[in-house]
């Protein structure tokens, strides 16, 4: 399952609110409606100015890219990616 799947949401509580507490080495289990998982561990964390959309590029592996919006007015972007294990 290559390519770089990607999940962007709002910052509010229930949604991407608290991603800003994770950390290198943390899981991410995504659940497909059947309830299959698949796991990917984080290995990069960084804030991204909202114009730069490189984030989004396609990959030959298979990641995930979450992100939301951070800084001041929201003027940054916090990007979480994460490599399949």
């Amino acid at each position: 399952m290559p390519g770089n799947s990607i999940i962007y949401g709002h910052n509010w509580l229930r949604l991407l609110g608290n991603l800003w507490k994770i950390k290198n080495g943390d899981k991410i289990i995504i659940y497909d409606k059947e309830g299959k998982s698949v796991t990917f561990a984080v290995n990069s964390i960084i804030r991204v100015d909202p114009t730069d959309v490189s984030i989004l590029d396609s990959t030959s592996e298979a990641k995930l890219t979450l992100y939301t919006c951070a800084g001041f007015m929201d003027t940054k972007r916090l990007v979480v990616k994460g490599v399949l294990i």
